[in-house]
């Protein structure tokens, strides 16, 4: 029986900004080579050999839920995303239509490996996005604005810090030739990024896991992950430390297959 838990993590808020004379004049975004922005590196970091560009389905609509799951999932280790473009995970999507929604990824993801575990969240709370980043997890995100689209979108793509100091994703529509020579890491203020991530009144995040890329410096146990974990049901209190856990990533904060159906109708990723 598949359980469906809302959980809220918290987390202390800072203020917000990116020094504007590294942002062109006009712009609300800065492309850099590197997931790392003045002299700091991305807490959730995607390396370029696990970067891969979007395309669509077999009907033509975008995979960029899947592209974002599977740059992710080979960070991570999970096993249907390892191979990028030759991986269980995207020959499944490449066969089939584009656009995926939670109740439809869901689907997907049991047909290929039901054993595998995630997490998603489909609400309004910022904290989640902010203290699931900061604790290493690369999580697919929904995107609805770039200054390379010049037009709201419907958009999935890789959150890779979300920090007062900067917000960084790495976009799968700008992985690759012909549409960038190299991998580019997208960089704006905090404020930019979550305004971003909201599509019909709320976001869509979605993460493995399994550890952690690995982030230089950060080390976190699992009894400090399950004492951050907030259950909300009207009130917060303290989820129970999990005994079953055999890392970090198997926190409670991450419990398997969880996501919050609110107007999933409105929540269908496309580009």
């Amino acid at each position: 029986m598949k359980r469906t838990i809302t959980f809220v993590v918290l987390t202390l808020l800072g203020s917000i900004r990116v020094s504007g004379q590294d942002i062109p004049q006009g712009k609300r975004e800065l492309e850099v080579d590197a997931p790392a922005y003045g002299g700091v590196r991305a807490s959730s970091p995607i390396a370029d050999a696990n970067r891969i560009q979007n395309e669509g389905g077999s009907d033509g609509a975008g995979l960029c839920v899947i592209a974002s799951l599977v740059q992710n999932g080979q960070q991570q280790g999970v096993p249907m995303c390892q191979g990028g473009k030759d991986s269980a995970l995207w020959r499944y999507a490449k066969s089939r239509p584009g656009g995926y929604s939670p109740g439809k990824l869901e689907a997907a993801l049991d047909a290929i490996d039901p054993d595998e575990k995630w997490f998603s969240y489909l609400g309004t709370d910022l904290n989640v996005l902010r203290s699931v980043l900061a604790m290493g997890y690369p999580v697919g995100i929904t995107y609805s604005w770039g200054d390379v689209y010049g037009r709201r979108i419907h958009h999935m793509v890789s959150g890779e810090n979300d920090t007062s100091g900067y917000a960084m994703v790495a976009d799968n529509n700008r992985s690759a030739p012909p549409f960038v020579n190299t991998p580019k890491h997208t960089v704006m203020t905090q404020a930019e990024f979550e305004a971003r991530a909201f599509d019909g009144g709320q976001y869509w995040l979605f993460g493995w896991t399994r550890k952690p890329a690995v982030v230089e410096g950060l080390s976190v146990s699992p009894r400090i992950v399950s004492a951050m974990v907030i259950f909300w049901g009207g009130l917060l209190s303290v989820v129970q430390a999990l005994t079953h856990a055999k890392s970090v990533a198997d926190a409670g904060a991450f419990a398997h297959k969880t996501y919050k159906a609110v107007n999933a109708r409105r929540i269908g990723v496309t580009s």
